[in-house]
C-alpha cells in the first residue's frame, strides 16, 4: 500500500463559442487529503477514486463527481501517464500528487470575476 497526499485543482475554462477558444481560466485550490491505495492501481484509476473521495469529503452540490472533463496527475510537475501503474513510479513515503481536472463550460453559463 502506498500512502499519497492528493493536492487537487478543478481548473474551469470558459469557453466562447464565436472564438472557438478559451476566453478565461479559473482554478479552484481544494483541500489535501491522504490516500491509502494499492501500488498495482492504474493512474486512471487513482484519479478516479482520488475524485470520489473528494466530492464525497466536500458534500458540495457545485462540485460533483459526474463533472465530465479531463484528469492530469502530476508528480513533481510531470505528467503521469494514465495507463501505468503507480508501481512504475518512485515514490518516497506521503509523496505529493496534484490532480486536476479541467472542464470546459459554455460562457453564458459561468459566470465569475475576471480580474
Amino acid at each position: 500500500m502506498l500512502t499519497l497526499r492528493v493536492r487537487p485543482r478543478l481548473q474551469i475554462n470558459k469557453w466562447n463559442l464565436y472564438h472557438n477558444s478559451t476566453v478565461a481560466t479559473k482554478t479552484i485550490f481544494l483541500d489535501d487529503l491522504e490516500l491509502n491505495v494499492p501500488e498495482t492501481m492504474k493512474v486512471k484509476e487513482f484519479s478516479e477514486t482520488a475524485w470520489e473521495q473528494i466530492c464525497h469529503l466536500r458534500q458540495n452540490p457545485d462540485l460533483d463527481y459526474s463533472l465530465n472533463g479531463s484528469d492530469r496527475v502530476l508528480k513533481h510537475g510531470l505528467q503521469m501517464h494514465d495507463d501505468s501503474k503507480l508501481d512504475e513510479y518512485a515514490f518516497e513515503p506521503h509523496t505529493e500528487l496534484i490532480i486536476v481536472r479541467q472542464v470546459f463550460m459554455l460562457e453564458s453559463e459561468l459566470k465569475f470575476d475576471e480580474q
